[in-house]
């Protein structure tokens, strides 16, 4: 049995790392992990956080008012947070090829977990994955519902 180990932490959408640090905190005290060497990462994804990024806008078709829709990078939610997961998870085997890392994802975070196991087999060791996203997440009537309430909301505070 390993006495070391990486835990991997990603947050949800619209949230950032810092969401982690009361778990983290807790974890850093439990008696369970004190015989261990455990290392705590946590990461913000693209358009998030630190990594806040406003520089792109967002082009908005109206051409069809029954099915408005929103254009921007971000859209492909599962391609760009899986890509930065794996991103996350080769450099920090890298460093330490035969610590087991964990994923411990919420939301977006745990849905992007999920795919890049699915995508590269043995990615993690262990996963642990609150409400993870799950479904067809470009589904026309969705995306339509999302994006006409989004257009009604007030773009200024």
């Amino acid at each position: 049995m390993s006495k070391a180990a990486t835990l991997l932490f990603a947050h949800g959408g619209g949230f950032c790392k810092e969401t982690w640090e009361p778990i983290v905190r807790r974890l850093k005290n439990s008696s369970l992990l004190q015989t261990v060497d455990t290392k705590f990462e946590s990461f913000d994804f693209k358009y998030h956080g630190s990594n806040r990024d406003e520089s792109v806008e967002a082009k908005i078709d109206l051409d069809n008012p029954a099915r408005p829709r929103v254009y921007h990078p971000a859209s492909d939610l599962t391609a760009w947070t899986s890509a930065e997961v794996l991103q996350q998870a080769r450099t920090l085997k890298s460093k330490s090829v035969d610590t087991p890392l964990i994923g411990i994802g919420h939301s977006m975070g745990a849905s992007a977990m999920w795919n890049t196991e699915a995508q590269y087999p043995g990615t993690f060791d262990g996963l642990i994955l609150f409400e993870p996203v799950y479904g067809n997440l470009n589904s026309d009537i969705v995306t339509t519902f999302l994006v006409s309430i989004t257009l009604q909301r007030e773009s200024s505070w």
